[in-house]
């Protein structure tokens, strides 16, 4: 099982030349921060690239990093 952990600019590139696909070829899963998901739907990220993470797929997995939790 391949697993990388990514970070917002590869996806947003790949979601806006229309190559986000390749990703699940490569690898089983991709894991991003909460802080990349918050990114990637920002406002004043491009239409297409919040639409893609409002509906993400399933071999993208958000996950807390320690700096999300609370005391």
């Amino acid at each position: 099982m391949r697993l990388v952990v990514a970070d917002a600019g590869p996806l947003n590139y790949l979601v806006l030349v229309d190559a986000i696909d390749l990703l699940p070829k490569l690898f089983d899963r991709i894991f991003i921060p909460t802080e990349v998901r918050t990114e990637l739907s920002a406002n004043d990220a491009p239409s297409v690239v919040r639409a893609w993470i409002a509906s993400a797929p399933s071999w993208l997995d958000v996950r807390e990093t320690a700096g999300d939790e609370t005391d």
